[in-house]
């Protein structure tokens, strides 16, 4: 849109041009063929200009090299005239006299050094008179026929444009409608994008850690997500909806950035939940011959966006079947439809306050500022998370410091927006913060409301099947929410009691 579609120059064509009287000019509105044409005839008589001059050099150089041979056979005498002269002037005439000579080639005759006399040099003398002689004949040819001096400027021409032209940088087409790829205005550099616990969102060209980003007092970063400027953000709401756009899009500042409302148009009472970058070339994959879909994950602890790979953007929400609106027991193993869509399409895992949750395919489209809707929600429910599903295991987290951890399969796929099923069964004055999917071995990290972070070690999961109650292990807090452990450890230890 900062790009002008065409670029006019404008061109003054009026110019004098030759008439009849060589003194006189006369002004002309010329167009492009006017100018070739006057172009063209210049450059006939240039040429013309050109052989003539080349011609009279040549008789002039023909006269003199014919006196030299008129004297090639008699040195002897031309010595003995020059010799016996009492000057330059008594010497030409004496040789004007004897030779049948004018007055230039006996002036030639005289200023020839003496090495020339001798019979090798003859030989050069006479060997120039022919050739010169045969290219006057060339000459006068050319003169007497105007076509082939045509045939010379042509020659010329294309001589010219084989030395110093270049390949055309445009097309010259009619009739092909023009395509326009808003993609290609789009600057491809690095961009890292800054998301506020407030709403507030920002781009910046550089990005070392989320304590030196300027933030209004009170607010904390909730995502990081690396990338470049033609990638893609999606951001996830509590209302169950989601709101794509490009990087390129978010302010760029070093300020604090500017709430995220801006951008798009939030229910009262909606908050952003989470934020995940789907990369550009993973998203163009299929035009591009790839297969997998980089997606680069951030929500809720504010750390560095963390990059996982997966296969090629799929559609909105596909799936083999469409999955009930109400809890169902546990779903039945993948079918070969299901593994298809996986390989075609990152999957998420979305969990709500009630317990209820699915697995899904988000489309990585831009959006328009109302969004896109992904889940249907009771009315006193919301959207507590929404992570990656690429893990074998479901870990879910309640407030009241209860844990479950389950098959990952357990939990359907839906293809449209819906209630999902139940991952977690809650007591009425509890809540879910959370749900995350792991793989065996990898520990999990709990938040309380207190700001303190404790990692959980597999061995302290409850394990059990989707719907169940699961097992209070934080005992004297209460959470606010789950993250995959950092490596290196958060909190206490893993030998360290988890309860309490």
């Amino acid at each position: 849109r900062h790009t002008p579609l065409q670029t006019s120059v404008t061109v003054n064509l009026t110019c004098l041009v030759p008439t009849a009287t060589p003194e006189v000019g006369q002004p002309l509105r010329a167009t492009l063929s006017d100018l070739c044409r006057h172009f063209l005839d210049f450059r006939l008589e240039v040429v013309t200009k050109r052989f003539a001059h080349e011609l009279a050099e040549l008789e002039h150089r023909l006269h003199v090299l014919a006196g030299l041979a008129v004297i090639a056979d008699d040195l002897a005498t031309v010595i003995r005239l020059i010799r016996e002269a009492a000057s330059r002037k008594d010497a030409r005439a004496a040789l004007m006299q004897r030779f049948a000579l004018d007055e230039g080639q006996a002036d030639a005759i005289l200023d020839i050094r003496l090495y020339q006399l001798a019979r090798l040099e003859v030989e050069k003398i006479r060997t120039e008179r022919e050739d010169k002689e045969r290219r006057a004949a060339e000459l006068r040819a050319l003169l007497d026929d105007e076509a082939a001096r045509w045939q010379v400027i042509r020659d010329e021409l294309e001589a010219l444009g084989t030395k110093y032209g270049d390949r055309r940088r445009t097309a010259l087409r009619a009739g092909e409608p023009l395509a326009y790829d808003p993609e290609a205005y789009i600057v491809h550099e690095e961009a890292t994008v800054i998301l506020s616990r407030d709403g507030w969102i920002k781009r910046v060209r550089e990005f070392k850690d989320s304590t030196g980003t300027r933030l209004r007092e009170g607010d904390a970063v909730q995502a990081v997500l690396q990338g470049t400027t033609r990638d893609r953000i999606a951001v996830f709401t509590s209302k169950g909806g989601v709101y794509v756009l490009r990087s390129n899009a978010v302010p760029a500042t070093t300020g604090y950035g500017e709430p995220v409302q801006t951008s798009f148009n939030f229910q009262d009472g909606e908050r952003v939940v989470a934020a995940h970058l789907f990369r550009d070339e993973g998203f163009r994959g299929e035009a591009a011959g790839r297969e997998e879909h980089p997606v680069a994950e951030a929500e809720g602890n504010g750390a560095a966006a963390d990059a996982s790979r997966s296969t090629e953007q799929s559609d909105l929400f596909t799936g083999p079947s469409e999955q009930s609106d109400v809890a169902e027991p546990a779903a039945s193993p993948k079918t070969d439809s299901q593994t298809d869509n996986a390989a075609r399409g990152p999957v998420f895992l979305l969990a709500t306050a009630k317990g209820m949750g699915f697995r899904f395919r988000p489309n990585a489209e831009e959006t328009t500022r109302n969004g896109r809707r992904i889940a249907r929600l009771a009315a006193d429910d919301e959207v507590v998370s929404v992570r990656p599903a690429d893990g074998e295991h479901t870990v879910c987290a309640t407030a009241a410091g209860r844990l479950l951890a389950f098959a990952t399969e357990e939990t359907g796929e839906l293809s449209g927006a819906g209630r999902g099923v139940i991952l977690m069964r809650l007591d009425s004055d509890d809540r879910l913060v959370g749900a995350l999917t792991t793989k065996p071995g990898v520990s999990v990290s709990v938040t309380t409301t207190e700001g303190r972070e404790r990692k959980i070690p597999p061995r302290d999961l409850p394990r059990g099947r989707r719907g169940g109650r699961g097992t209070r292990v934080v005992k004297r807090a209460r959470l606010a929410g789950i993250t995959p452990a950092p490596r290196g450890g958060v909190g206490k230890p893993e030998g360290e009691e988890a309860g309490g």
